[in-house]
C-alpha cells in the first residue's frame, strides 16, 4: 500500500512539474502566441502583449475586436472565416492589426485547433509582425512603378526619335535620289554641249572634260590629265607664245573676277596654226 501511495504522489509531482514547465515555455517563448475560444483571447504570452502594446494580463478574456481597425473588418473576417476550422485544422493569413496606441501593424497569423476531436477547446494562434517587410515591399513596388513609368516615357521618346530618324532617312533618300537624277541629267548635258568644257583643280590638273573638249584639243581616246601636258602651243594675236603656266585660266587663283571670252590661238605640237579659241573661266 505504501508503494502504491508513493507512486500516485510521485505521478502528481511529475504532472505538476510538467505543467509548470509548459506554462513557462508558453509565457516566455519569443513568438507571440494566444489561446482563442469563440474569438475571445483566453490567454496570451508576454511577447503577444508586447507586440500589441498591452500590459501583462490586460488582454485576458477580451475579444479580438481590439486588434481590428473597424467593426466592419471584424465582422467581415468573422463571417468569411468563422467556420474555417469545421473544414480544416490549420489557418494562415496576412492582415493589418491595430495596436493599443492606434498604430497599424501588418501580421501573419497562423492558427490551429487545440484538439481536432473537440473544437470547443478553441485554437492556438501565432502572430508574426511583418510591418518592416511590408514597408520594404511597398517601397519596392513604388520604385518599380516609377521605373515602369520612366521606361514608358523613354519608350515613347525613343519611338518618336526612331520615327523622326526614319522620316529623316526617307527625306535624305529622296534627296539623294533627286540629286542622282539631277547629276545624271547634268552629266548628259555636260557631254552633249557643243562647246569644250574642262574642270580643273588649282594646279591645272583636269578633273573632268567633256567629249567636245577632248576632240577640240585632239585627244579622242581619253580626256587629257593636265593643261601642262596638252600637246599644244598657245599664242596671242601677235604670235607671242603663252607659257603654259601663264595661261589666263591658270592664274585664276590670283584674280577676283571670272575670265570671259579671252581669244587665244592654238597650234598643234608640229607648230601648225589650228584655230582661235574664245576662253572663259570661273570658279565652281
Amino acid at each position: 500500500m505504501k508503494d502504491d501511495a508513493f507512486d500516485v504522489e510521485l505521478g502528481d509531482e511529475q504532472g505538476e512539474e510538467a505543467s509548470v514547465g509548459y506554462e513557462a515555455i508558453f509565457r516566455n517563448t519569443p513568438v507571440a502566441i494566444c489561446h482563442l475560444r469563440n474569438r475571445t483571447i483566453k490567454r496570451c504570452n508576454r511577447r503577444y502583449e508586447e507586440l500589441f502594446g498591452y500590459e501583462p494580463g490586460e488582454l485576458d478574456n477580451r475579444s479580438v475586436r481590439v486588434h481590428y481597425p473597424s467593426d466592419d473588418s471584424f465582422s467581415t473576417i468573422g463571417e468569411k472565416y468563422g467556420h474555417f476550422f469545421e473544414r480544416d485544422h490549420t489557418y494562415k493569413d496576412e492582415r493589418p492589426f491595430v495596436r493599443k496606441d492606434g498604430s497599424l501593424i501588418w501580421c501573419i497569423v497562423t492558427g490551429t485547433l487545440l484538439d481536432a476531436a473537440d473544437p470547443k477547446l478553441g485554437s492556438i494562434w501565432v502572430v508574426q509582425d511583418i510591418s518592416e517587410h511590408k514597408r520594404i515591399e511597398e517601397e519596392l513596388k513604388a520604385d518599380v512603378e516609377k521605373l515602369e513609368f520612366v521606361v514608358q516615357q523613354r519608350t515613347v521618346e525613343l519611338s518618336r526619335h526612331v520615327a523622326s530618324l526614319e522620316q529623316e532617312v526617307a527625306t535624305r533618300q529622296r534627296a539623294e535620289e533627286a540629286a542622282n537624277e539631277n547629276r545624271e541629267k547634268y552629266q548628259k548635258l555636260f557631254h552633249m554641249l557643243p562647246i569644250g568644257i574642262s574642270i580643273t583643280d588649282p594646279h591645272g590638273e583636269i578633273l573632268e572634260a567633256n567629249c567636245q573638249f577632248a576632240e577640240m584639243v585632239g585627244v579622242r581616246r581619253a580626256a587629257p590629265e593636265s593643261w601642262r601636258t596638252l600637246p599644244l602651243r598657245f599664242f596671242l594675236h601677235d604670235g607671242t607664245e603663252i607659257p603654259r603656266h601663264r595661261l589666263p585660266w591658270q592664274l585664276r587663283d590670283f584674280q577676283k573676277d571670272s575670265i570671259n571670252n579671252i581669244e587665244i590661238g592654238m597650234r598643234d605640237g608640229k607648230g601648225r596654226k589650228l584655230r582661235w579659241l574664245s576662253v572663259s573661266s570661273s570658279l565652281i
